[in-house]
């Protein structure tokens, strides 16, 4: 009898063997196998493409695809699926569920900074330890908010040659405020155009 460890394979490495007398002579051998072993965890992948967004640009479409290539089981059993997960964390790592078996996936995000994380599983259930991460994706759907102050100069209500007016307050919670539309006209309920009149 004898006992061996059998290495991993494409097809499983099988045991041949054959008997030798004490006199030098030798049986016909014998075969036994293939066994199949997959000790090694599969590659993640190592490109991604997106459809939707270019990384780290600001964009307000909320809904994201990605697609990924190049995960690999080299000699093993073969890429069986993905665990992978939108955050706002750069690198998280997702758990040992099969989330999906597709190479692409689309999701929609809140406003927002965004990284896609992803680890591979191959058929025998060895996960790769760490994951890949692709992104940011920046969304913001949401638009900034108006002045909450204003000072005229001079104040309201006095005639004058000219008028200065300072204004504070304006925010935004995703890109930020960029600038503002002004109009003046003698009518109170006047809505500026869409145009950029300054810059902060």
């Amino acid at each position: 009898t004898g006992a061996g460890a059998a290495p991993s394979g494409p097809a499983g490495p099988a045991d041949h063997r054959r008997s030798r007398s004490q006199t030098g002579q030798c049986s016909s051998p014998t075969h036994y196998g293939p066994f199949l072993v997959d000790a090694n965890p599969p590659s993640n992948p190592n490109t991604f493409l997106s459809s939707t967004h270019t990384p780290n640009v600001w964009s307000t479409n909320p809904t994201v695809n990605v697609s990924w290539y190049g995960a690999s089981d080299g000699l093993g059993s073969g890429v069986y699926g993905y665990s992978y997960h939108f955050s706002p964390v750069p690198t998280y790592t997702p758990g040992t569920t099969i989330v999906g078996t597709d190479n692409s996936v689309t999701y929609t995000l809140g406003d927002g900074v965004w990284y896609f994380h992803i680890r591979t599983r191959d058929l025998m259930g060895n996960w790769n330890s760490s994951a890949v991460h692709y992104g940011p994706f920046r969304i913001d759907t949401n638009p900034p908010t108006n002045p909450t102050s204003c000072i005229a100069t001079p104040p309201l209500g006095q005639w004058s040659q000219s008028v200065k007016v300072d204004w504070s307050g304006a925010a935004d919670a995703g890109i930020g405020v960029w600038g503002y539309s002004i109009e003046w006209t003698i009518s109170p309920g006047t809505v500026p155009d869409a145009f950029m009149d300054t810059v902060v």
